[in-house]
Order: C-alpha cells, then sequence, then structure tokens
C-alpha cells in the first residue's frame, strides 16, 4: 500500500501492525490475517502480548493499553493523572512522567478505580494531541482514533465483571 505522498506502508486493525501481528502469529502458531482480523481477535492479541495482571482486572487492561504504546504511552497516563488530580477529579499525589509503569501509578488507579474511564479519556485526549501534529495522522488517524474507541469499549466490558 503507499500514502499520498508515494511512501509504502502496512496495514493495521484494531491498532494491531502489521509486524504486531506477524509476530503474534509466529510466537503462537496462529494463522490471524490483517485483512479479516476480528475485534475478538484483537483482544485476544492486547491480551497475550501486552496484559500487566494486577489484582484489579479494569486495572490491568487500562496499564495493557499503556504498555502496549510503550515508554510515551506511559507518560500520557501519568500526565493524564497529574491533571485530574489538579483538578481535584481524583485523589493522590502527583507523579513524576518517568514513562515506567511502577507501584505509585498502580496505588493511583487502584484508588480511583471507579474514575478509571475518566483517566483514559484523559490520556486519549493527549495522546490525540500528539498524533494530530504527525505527517501520518492523515494517513492512519481514522484508525489510531477507531482504536481508542475499542479499548474505551474494552475497558468498560472489564469494568462490568
Amino acid at each position: 500500500n503507499k500514502d499520498g505522498n508515494g511512501n509504502y506502508y502496512l496495514p493495521t486493525a484494531f491498532g494491531i501492525s502489521f509486524h504486531a501481528l506477524r509476530q503474534y502469529n509466529e510466537k503462537f502458531g496462529k494463522t490471524f490475517f490483517m485483512e479479516t482480523l476480528t475485534k475478538e481477535q484483537a483482544f485476544e492479541i492486547y491480551y497475550n502480548s501486552y496484559y500487566v495482571a494486577t489484582d484489579e482486572k479494569i486495572i490491568s487492561f487500562l496499564l495493557t493499553e499503556c504498555k502496549w504504546g510503550g515508554n510515551s504511552k506511559v507518560n500520557n497516563l501519568q500526565n493524564a493523572i497529574n491533571k485530574l488530580i489538579s483538578e481535584g477529579e481524583i485523589k493522590g499525589e502527583k507523579l513524576v512522567p518517568d514513562g515506567i509503569i511502577g507501584e505509585k501509578t498502580k496505588n493511583i488507579l487502584i484508588n480511583n478505580k471507579e474514575k478509571l474511564i475518566i483517566i483514559y479519556k484523559k490520556m486519549v485526549e493527549i495522546r490525540m494531541i500528539q498524533l494530530k501534529q504527525l505527517n501520518t495522522w492523515a494517513l492512519y488517524g481514522a484508525g489510531w482514533s477507531k482504536r481508542f474507541i475499542l479499548f474505551e469499549d474494552f475497558l468498560k466490558e472489564a469494568e462490568k465483571k
């Protein structure tokens, strides 16, 4: 596939990159295809590849989303937490955004479990500002936006359990 500038790019589905899908298929002996990847298969990939276990399943899902995005996404989570603390929306001591999912980050999430969707939405708001500045926004923006909505749905489902 080529973008509008003639640069080649590989497809994604539900935020799963072509390379992540290939690695997953090899590691787990699967034959998932990008063109037919289902929401359930995407969730399986997230869970098996990025899951961060905690005693609280919903917190695990939120941390999994952050781990999938690497240090910058963990920083976004920590910055979102700090903004919400400043706004009085959640309780806790401000964090040093270090890109590490440590005990301080986990404890704030545990102590504000009923506000995880709000925390996630604030994190996405911060991330979207960053993504919209990229020259690849026109190409991938709709997919990235869909993925954030999909993951919010995963969080809402986890919240019910």
